[in-house]
C-alpha cells in the first residue's frame, strides 16, 4: 500500500471541483489498458422497481431498459467518486482505493460517480460532471448508463453511505438519498421520453 497525501472534500461542490474531478477520471482513462485478467461485470444483474418507489412509470421503464453498451473499453477504477478523490490542492487530486479496478466501459464509472454527485447534492451537478467530462474527453455519452449505476447500487437497499457522513456530509437522509435516486432515474426517462 502508499501513502497519498490530500483529504477527502465533500462541500462545496462547485463547479472547480467538479471540473478537477472530471479531469482526473479522463487522465485515468488515458491510461494504457493493462494485461489483466480483471474484467469489468455488473454488481448486480437484476432490475427491479423498489417498493419506495412513487414515480413507478419511471421505474418500470428503467426496469425494462436493456442495459447500455460500449465501445470505449479502457482501464477503468470502477468505483470513482469523491470520497476515493482526495484533494491535494486546486490543481492535484489523488485516487484511492483501487480494489476494484479493471478493463471495462468508461461509461461505467462516469455513471458512478454521477450517481454518487446525485445522490451527495443532485442531478444538476451530477450533469456539469458529465458537461465537463465530455469536453474533455469527447465521449457521447448513453444515459442509460445512468440506469446501469443505479441498479448497481441496489435501489431497494440504498441508504446513507458512512463515508458521507464520516467526512461531513451530515444534511443526508435515507428519505432524501431515496429521493435523491428516483430524482437520477427520473432525469434518464424525462430525457428518454424528449428524445436526448
Amino acid at each position: 500500500m502508499t501513502y497519498v497525501q490530500g483529504v477527502v472534500q465533500l462541500t462545496p461542490l462547485d463547479d472547480l471541483y467538479v471540473e478537477r474531478l472530471a479531469r482526473t477520471l479522463v487522465a485515468i482513462h488515458r491510461l494504457p489498458v493493462p494485461k489483466t485478467s480483471y474484467v469489468y461485470k455488473p454488481y448486480s444483474n437484476t432490475r427491479d422497481v423498489p417498493t419506495w418507489a412513487t414515480e413507478i412509470a419511471a421505474w418500470d421503464w428503467a426496469s425494462a431498459t436493456a442495459p447500455a453498451s460500449s465501445e470505449q473499453i479502457r482501464f477503468i477504477h470502477r468505483d470513482f467518486h469523491p470520497v476515493n478523490v482526495l484533494y491535494d490542492s486546486r490543481e492535484k487530486y489523488n485516487v484511492v482505493d483501487w480494489v476494484n479496478a479493471c478493463v471495462g466501459p468508461i461509461e461505467a464509472d462516469v455513471a458512478h460517480c454521477r450517481l454518487n454527485l446525485a445522490l451527495l447534492e443532485s442531478v444538476e451537478v451530477a450533469d456539469r460532471f458529465l458537461k465537463f467530462y465530455q469536453a474533455m474527453s469527447g465521449l457521447t455519452y448513453d444515459r442509460r448508463w445512468d440506469l446501469n449505476a443505479v441498479f448497481d447500487f441496489g435501489p431497494e437497499t440504498i441508504t446513507v453511505y458512512p463515508g458521507w457522513e464520516a467526512y461531513g456530509k451530515r444534511n443526508l437522509s435515507q428519505d432524501n438519498v431515496r429521493k435523491r435516486l428516483e430524482n437520477f432515474v427520473l432525469k434518464v426517462y424525462e430525457n428518454n421520453e424528449s428524445g436526448y
